[in-house]
């Protein structure tokens, strides 16, 4: 029986979607293929993406459905590794997580604007594991191949690296091994909406990165929102930075140099990557190589039409990101109820820990409110409605609360959003440059790797983000994005340089194509892409694109000749694009080989003309033929002898149709002298692989939108979020009335039974001779994070564990204050400390099945 309900609700769907898709797909091809030209979809052209992008989307639709603790139990299901993968799970120790606490509230603008801004220094540091779970990956071998030259430079001494020691279910025993240390690095942040998601959810096609570039990848479980919100994530994120350039004495590998590292990330996980970044430049830290941006979450205010125009055509939910079955984890208390539940534990941890209220430092004496972002209401929005629906206002950064109020006069005034809209920050942050990149200064950063599918709801935001990063001049800084991030201020003349971007998008396809569709044609290409980039500015040698441990390769033994077929370009005329008006053309011209300075056209074995052999290995043969004749062309130095009957062959350039390339090809780089400071790729993949120039600017629906209209929560953004939360209302009446009577009785509850222990406790009958406890000054950084609900300064998010006590991780940090003075004795920072991991922990199943800690 499954244990998780959307597992077993999905398992029951599957095969009617999939058989729907199936007839669909053979339905939709029968109609006009030859008018959708360019813009024909991937799905199209192969059953298997088709029937996955159906199964997925209904996925997608269903987990709606279903609470959000569902959701995470989900993703985060433990997945065997591979059996030719090499598997090592780490934990990214606090010291590192401590370290990378101080660069972030650095960048943020001190302890001050922290509290200002994110309503504290302290509470984003509490989490319910001693680090941040990580893994390393590698394949096999490449393991052994690092082993073994590892082994030749040690050949003058006594001990040999430890053999491989693997269990039957692919995973390593655990141990990583010193000869690791020579190969490169991807340090990959998993997607999910920063809400769900996993690295053994995505293990696979994290798999393949370490498969394609022969080196290892450090893959980061970061803690999850709503429980975690931001910056929690970000923080684990630059915790295991550090720990990879500046490893603990008891790490097991050795300090990683930037240069020879890579970030890597899918969807939220690519928003991450562009956040972590911006703190890492602005922290004075050494960058990594570059990153690697796969359809990257850029913009949490859903400023580009995309997020519209691309519903039906992307696997996102038309609804977005932000609406569950309601629970108990999610939607969150209230705010006044999350005031009133900080002030009573805060209260209980002065009495806990430090006696008499005379006794407590300034900050927790005094009892008057403090204008935090929590607690002013919400100033109204003064720029004009422009494009696509009038604007609506989010509160500054000095006041916070949920409130969206669309200004008087506007189309659609009235409408209001008194709820938090994502899950990952609350509404007066979703604006902050490290929750929406696309809002900051991108400039000065290593070289960037943007992919976008054509078709995803995300592209329009990913484009410009890419285009930001190429050309900060052009897209200056708004004045309310340093507010939030003061760093920003004259950043663009401590980082005056341009950053180095390729951009790739990619024809008829969704969102994140190499992590759900890496079995498809174009994210073969894409992965070969995304090596070829890493191994450009991670300074290792530009090698085949061709990986021999694909599928889809074959081996070339001999190949027929035939007269050059001529190709017809596309009605537009675009370079490189074509226009495949029977299926002889579109057999002819996949046949055609990519050669540098000329091309060439094979003819089909016998017999196969009536057969569509399988586009990958056309495609492959036309790869594997194309790096034969440059091999010749170099031998002999002449470019007109290709290699044809195994034998050379001399052709006429003028025969020949003009030259074709594919994505993941190393000759793109072939003019870059520099792989630190490149000028702008932008790129178009079609749905077989082959690149050409992406349209100018003045085309890109992206790029033109108003700046105006940038980082504002538009009005057609804000009524669908309140249509669809109207429609949640009336589905999940019964069941938002119960999770409020269970949430009241169970707070009354712990009340009731927090009252009864402190009362007894003050009496002195718990502790040790009816004495106080006494209580040391703290030695250790720790303590400030232990205690982070002492400070009468930090104002959590209500979603976090560390504002509420109506479930179960955060009934158990409440209950530490009560625990401690119950324990009686002397307390001191380490004990204290260890005291909170015991009544915190709970064992790995349960862990898996919650946000992550």
């Amino acid at each position: 029986m499954l244990s998780n309900s959307l597992t077993r609700d999905m398992g029951l769907k599957a095969g009617p979607v999939l058989l729907y898709a199936l007839v669909k797909h053979y339905f939709d091809r029968v109609k006009d293929r030859e008018s959708l030209g360019s813009d024909r979809l991937a799905r199209q052209d192969e059953v298997l993406y088709d029937e996955v992008f159906h199964l997925i989307k209904s996925f997608m639709h269903e987990s709606t459905f279903h609470t959000v603790e569902e959701l995470q139990g989900f993703s985060n299901t433990q997945t065997p590794s591979s059996l030719s993968t090499y598997l090592v799970r780490v934990v990214v120790p606090l010291t590192s997580c401590e370290e990378a606490a101080k660069y972030l509230v650095d960048a943020f603008g001190g302890e001050d604007k922290a509290r200002e801004v994110v309503g504290g220094f302290k509470w984003w540091q509490a989490r319910t594991i001693e680090g941040v779970d990580a893994q390393w990956i590698t394949a096999k071998k490449d393991w052994r191949e690092a082993k073994k030259r590892r082994k030749t430079q040690q050949e003058q001494s006594t001990q040999s690296p430890p053999d491989q020691n693997v269990s039957t279910n692919g995973e390593s025993n655990g141990t990583y091994e010193k000869y690791m240390d020579d190969m490169r690095c991807i340090l990959y942040i998993h997607g999910g909406g920063y809400y769900f998601g996993s690295v053994d959810q995505e293990r696979y096609s994290i798999q393949r990165h370490a498969r394609k570039t022969n080196g290892r990848v450090f893959a980061v479980n970061y803690r999850l929102a709503p429980q975690y919100p931001f910056p929690c994530g970000l923080h684990d994120c630059l915790a295991a930075y550090l720990y990879l350039i500046q490893p603990p004495p008891d790490a097991k590998h050795s300090a990683i140099k930037p240069a020879h590292i890579v970030l890597a990330g899918d969807s939220a996980g690519g928003g991450m990557c562009l956040a972590l970044l911006q703190v890492i430049r602005d922290a004075g830290l050494h960058l990594p190589a570059g990153a690697v941006l796969i359809s990257p979450w850029c913009d949490l205010t859903h400023s580009f039409p995309s997020i519209h125009t691309n519903t039906a055509t992307d696997i996102l939910p038309p609804t977005g990101l932000s609406l569950h079955k309601p629970s108990i984890l999610w939607p969150p208390p209230s705010r006044d109820e999350s005031v009133r539940f900080h002030e009573s534990l805060r209260q209980k941890v002065r009495r806990a820990l430090m006696g008499h209220l005379d006794q407590q430092p300034n900050n927790l004496k005094s009892e008057e409110p403090v204008t935090t972002s929590a607690e002013a209401p919400p100033v109204l929005a003064q720029d004009p409605p422009v494009g696509r629906g009038g604007a609506f206002s989010r509160s500054p950064v000095s006041e916070s609360g949920p409130q969206v109020t669309l200004p008087k006069g506007e189309p659609g005034e009235g409408l209001r959003v008194d709820k938090q809209v994502h899950f990952y920050a609350q509404n007066n942050l979703l604006a902050h440059p490290l929750v929406s990149p696309a809002l900051g200064y991108l400039g000065g950063l290593p070289p960037l790797f943007f992919i976008a599918g054509d078709k995803e709801v995300l592209r329009d935001e990913i484009i410009y983000t890419a285009h930001k990063a190429a050309y900060p001049h052009k897209y200056p800084v708004k004045e309310s994005a340093q507010n939030l991030y003061p760093l920003l201020k004259d950043i663009d003349k401590r980082f005056p340089n341009p950053s180095s971007v390729h951009l790739q998008v990619y024809d008829g396809t969704c969102h994140v194509l190499p992590v759900l569709f890496s079995f498809s044609t174009p994210a073969k290409f894409c992965f070969r892409a995304i090596a070829s980039f890493i191994k450009l500015v991670a300074g290792m040698p530009l090698t085949s694109p061709v990986s021999t441990s694909d599928s889809s390769d074959i081996k070339l033994t001999r190949v027929n000749s035939l007269p050059t077929i001529p190709r017809t370009t596309s009605p537009e005329g675009s370079p490189g694009s074509l226009h495949p008006p029977t299926m002889s053309d579109r057999y002819a011209s996949s046949l055609s080989a990519p050669v540098s300075g000329s091309g060439s056209a094979l003819t089909p074995p016998s017999g196969v003309s009536s057969v569509r052999r399988k586009q990958s290995i056309r495609r492959t043969m036309s790869i594997k033929i194309t790096q034969v004749n440059r091999m010749f062309r170099r031998k002999t130095g002449n470019p007109d002898i290709i290699m044809q009957d195994n034998k050379l062959t001399s052709v006429t350039t003028e025969v020949l149709s003009p030259p074709e390339r594919f994505a993941g090809e190393t000759t793109i780089y072939e003019s870059i002298k520099d792989p630190k400071a490149f000028e702008m790729i932008r790129e178009r993949v079609s749905t077989q692989g082959v690149i050409r120039p992406l349209e100018p600017e003045s085309d890109l629906e992206g790029l033109a939108v108003p700046d105006a209209l940038i980082g504002i929560l538009s009005e057609r953004i804000i009524k669908r979020y309140v249509d669809n939360e109207e429609v949640f209302q009336k589905k999940f009446k019964q069941t938002y009335i119960s999770i409020k009577k269970t949430r009241k009785k169970k707070l009354e509850f712990i009340e009731k039974e927090s009252r009864k222990r402190f009362g007894a406790s003050s009496n002195g009958k718990n502790s040790p001779g009816g004495s106080q406890i006494r209580v040391r000054e703290p030695q250790s950084s720790v303590w400030g994070y232990a205690w982070a609900l002492g400070d009468k300064l930090e104002n959590p998010p209500p979603s976090s564990i560390v504002a509420r006590r109506d479930t179960e991780e955060a009934l158990k940090l409440a209950k530490v204050a009560d625990q401690a003075m119950i324990e009686g004795s002397e307390i001191n920072a380490n004990n204290l400390w260890n005291i909170i991991m015991n009544a915190l922990t709970p064992p790995d199943r349960e862990v898996r099945e919650r946000g992550r800690g």
